[in-house]
């Protein structure tokens, strides 16, 4: 399940893309926040996770800024706090903006069943975004717990990453998925 539709909740609140030509007043903003860059040298070394509260509130409106919104449709949290702050906290922030009418849902990347379990605690999750393809599976107990709950799943790398691994999967997975790897 997706999180309800535009009938439901009003307006899309952002124009599609300029080079999009589809049609612009119909869409949804999805971004995340609770990450930030040390350098900009090396994307797997200079990122790191940062949930505490100030930098959630402090993503939102750089992200609204930049997406030129006044509402971001679904706003997730990147990953879990690095610096030990509690995810109850984190997710404290999100209903803060939720209620502020700054984001329309929350979602969650990179997380346990037990996080989610916690996080929904704090406030209604509508999305878990975490690694599933047919060569890591591993977050199957996550994508039953969201059809449980009637969460969205959205796995990311979905055809196994990025470069070669994609290529290959044309030819290293089971028919289903090597139509669409090709």
């Amino acid at each position: 399940p997706c999180p309800p539709s535009p009938a439901k909740t009003g307006p899309p609140h952002a124009k599609g893309p300029p080079g999009w030509g589809g049609d612009r007043d119909v869409g949804r903003v999805a971004t995340k926040g609770g990450i930030t860059r040390s350098n900009d040298v090396k994307f797997d070394v200079d990122l790191r996770n940062d949930g505490r509260p100030a930098q959630i509130l402090r993503d939102c409106e750089v992200s609204l800024k930049a997406l030129g919104v006044d509402r971001i449709g679904l706003y997730q949290l990147h990953s879990k706090d690095e610096h030990g702050v509690p995810l109850e906290e984190t997710m404290g922030a999100f209903k803060q903006l939720q209620d502020e009418g700054k984001i329309a849902h929350v979602g969650l990347s990179n997380v346990t069943v037990e996080e989610l379990e916690r996080a929904q605690k704090v406030v209604d999750i509508a999305s878990v975004q975490n690694l599933f393809n047919p060569g890591n599976r591993d977050n199957l107990a996550m994508i039953k717990a969201c059809e449980a709950k009637g969460i969205a799943f959205l796995p990311y790398s979905p055809l196994g990453g990025l470069g070669q691994r994609a290529r290959d999967l044309g030819t290293t997975a089971p028919p289903p998925c090597a139509g669409v790897a090709a």
